[in-house]
């Protein structure tokens, strides 16, 4: 990573849950590194993990794997995670850490960005900009998947991810009737 950045003189952008967990290692590896966290509903996350389990990670096993074993590996690995997380978020120096909602970014993306360029003093925001509407208009017909949410699925989410409600500010769902279902993109 480090050869890369230095080969093209530009930073590298790390998309991945995994880092949540990984604060110190990536201050250590990258100096003056920048962090972007991006939180979105939990129900939407969790009915995603589910899609790509089953889609993806279910392909890297040699035999089929226990739903309800990746069920509790879902649940528990976000829950480590977040709190690592809130564990080290401490140690990013103050400028290089910007937190935003999934749901303001898709609603108003460069107001969204122009801040996050803004408080990690990014330069050329102008430029990039440029380059990001060009893209948000080349997928502006996109159809997000959707997901059904059962009251099951509603009560497991609610009950062990209640931090992240809590923390976020994302409401929780009272019971859902036996035979409805909400769709969540």
């Amino acid at each position: 990573m480090k050869k890369l950045s230095f080969s093209k003189g530009k930073r590298i952008v790390l998309k991945s849950p995994p880092h949540l967990g990984r604060i110190p290692v990536l201050l250590k590896m990258f100096p003056g590194a920048k962090f972007i966290h991006i939180t979105r509903n939990p129900y939407a996350v969790y009915l995603s993990f589910q899609k790509n389990w089953r889609r993806a990670h279910a392909l890297s096993h040699l035999q089929k794997p226990d739903p309800l074993v990746i069920d509790e590996l879902i649940l528990s690995w976000y829950t480590e995670l977040f709190a690592l997380f809130e564990r080290d978020r401490r140690l990013i120096p103050p400028g290089d850490f910007h937190e935003l909602r999934f749901e303001d970014l898709e609603q108003s993306p460069r107001e969204c960005l122009e801040k996050l360029y803004q408080d990690l003093s990014l330069p050329d925001f102008e430029r990039f900009w440029q380059q990001a509407s060009v893209y948000l208009t080349s997928i502006a017909g996109y159809q997000k998947n959707t997901h059904i949410l059962t009251e099951e699925i509603r009560a497991k989410v609610s009950r062990r991810w209640r931090f992240f409600f809590a923390r976020y500010g994302y409401d929780l769902l009272p019971p859902l009737a036996p035979e409805v279902t909400v769709p969540l993109g």
